[in-house]
């Protein structure tokens, strides 16, 4: 024992300070543990290389309802587009008709082939724009209802403004239908 007023005892050797034991070092040999051995630190990734990975593919919940509501717009639009396909080809007969029931004759201008074609040709294009963008849109679960709503939209919006220039361009059918001679 030792104090402050004496001397420390040369014969008492201090033990010296031992690292911190790794595991399985104090094991007897032969001994397997039944406890897995802890795992090796991480080791830091070497940026110097250059790496090329690829993002993990996204995994879509499948949309049941936008399928089928897009296979629903989609047969929609394809009875729409044979109806515009085919009012565009009767296009001067169903106007000449039309303007009979009021008790006058349409006079069709000069470019009524020629709008009957934009319609007929719009309807095919929107149509098959409309297919083309929603199947692979479908393919990969994205939402694809939209796409022939916009289709149809706009082949609507086509072939009234169309058909409005039609009526607009001949005043005697117009001053008939405003009248309401019938």
């Amino acid at each position: 024992m030792t104090s402050p007023w004496q001397p420390p005892d040369p014969s008492v050797t201090e033990t010296p300070i031992r690292a911190q034991p790794q595991y399985g070092e104090m094991a007897p040999p032969g001994y397997v543990s039944p406890v897995a051995p802890p795992p090796a630190p991480p080791v830091a990734p070497d940026y110097s290389a250059p790496t090329y990975y690829s993002a993990p593919p996204v995994v879509r919940k499948t949309r049941t309802a936008d399928i089928a509501i897009t296979s629903v717009l989609l047969a929609l639009g394809l009875i729409g587009m044979f109806v515009g396909v085919a009012s565009s080809v009767g296009l001067k007969a169903g106007l000449a008709g039309e303007a009979s029931k009021y008790g006058v004759t349409y006079d069709a201008p000069s470019n009524l082939a020629a709008l009957g074609a934009i319609i007929a040709i719009s309807h095919v294009v929107l149509y098959l724009a409309a297919l083309g963008v929603s199947i692979p849109l479908m393919i990969t679960r994205r939402v694809a209802f939209w796409v022939p709503l916009v289709a149809g939209v706009v082949a609507a919006i086509i072939f009234w403004v169309i058909l409005f220039s039609l009526i607009a361009s001949d005043q005697t059918l117009l001053n008939a239908l405003s009248a309401g001679n019938s």
